[in-house]
């Protein structure tokens, strides 16, 4: 009875914890202290209440029963997924919970309803992170998924939200500015990219890419997907851009525009990476 009680107490502790940043009681000045979070470590019975106790607590729906795939199938014919197991759902929820947690609610509901997670996701056959359709995520949120990468795909898809919602032409074309004219290969390219050998894999990067202003090889197939994964390296490694940026004028100008049109959508927005704390 004593041990039920000290679990009860420790699983209390740590839904305050988790859940204290959509009441407001969680402040930061930066989200470079995120990555001093430890992932929660619980027994299975636990981590069972904690899901359901973060769920409930969610500022949008979190699916991953079938009708997931029956929406999914209604998006688009090409793209399918497998419906999530039970223990990824376990380890997936916190992580959702987390990444939600870096935006203010209000922003959150918004743009956003609802979040579907499944085993995995292709497009044409070819493996893929998440997709978005009007104001619904999809991710692969499976066990072959760790919690940096999951975070990292929910940043991706869902910063296309914001920019169909705040990315006037102006600001499109401040971006391809950055660029000083290298075009973007087009939307075909996409599915090329992902499937292509793996010295050009779509998250292969380099010097000389960072140099040209892009995170990764994705980036350079369209706009919208340089600004996906910017939007996910500056919000799940912080630190690590902050270095990059440092060091390449293309990547602070577009994290500078990136950030512009983040504090229009929220002025209660924080800021990632305060421009006068680079390394």
């Amino acid at each position: 009875m004593i041990v039920m009680c000290a679990r009860s107490l420790t699983l209390g502790l740590l839904l305050v914890a988790l859940v204290s940043t959509f009441s407001g009681l969680r402040a930061a000045d930066s989200w470079l202290e995120y990555e001093k979070d430890d992932r929660v470590s619980l027994a299975m019975c636990e981590r069972e209440a904690l899901v359901f106790g973060l769920q409930a607590e969610l500022p949008v729906r979190l699916r991953s029963d079938f009708a997931t795939s029956r929406m999914l199938s209604q998006f688009s014919e090409r793209v399918q997924g497998v419906r999530l197991t039970e223990p990824a759902l376990y380890s997936a929820v916190p992580t959702i919970a987390r990444a939600l947690g870096k935006y203010p609610v209000s922003l959150i509901k918004s743009q956003l309803e609802e979040i579907c997670l499944f085993e995995w996701l292709s497009n044409q056959g070819v493996p893929m992170g998440g997709t978005y359709e009007k104001r619904t995520i999809f991710l692969a949120a499976g066990v072959m998924v760790n919690d940096k990468g999951l975070e990292k795909t929910f940043h991706h898809e869902f910063s296309s939200l914001f920019l169909n919602s705040y990315g006037d032409e102006a600001f499109r074309k401040n971006w391809e500015k950055v660029n000083e004219g290298q075009r973007y290969m087009g939307a075909d390219a996409r599915i090329d990219v992902l499937a292509a050998r793996p010295e050009h894999l779509p998250n292969a990067t380099s010097e000389a890419l960072n140099a040209e202003g892009f995170i990764m090889n994705y980036s350079k197939s369209t706009l919208e997907n340089d600004f996906n994964t910017l939007a996910g390296e500056v919000m799940t490694e912080p630190k690590r851009f902050a270095t990059l940026m440092s060091k390449h004028k293309r990547l602070r100008q577009k994290y500078e525009l990136w950030l512009s049109l983040m504090v229009k959508a929220s002025s209660e927005f924080k800021v990632p990476i305060p421009i006068n704390k680079q390394p």
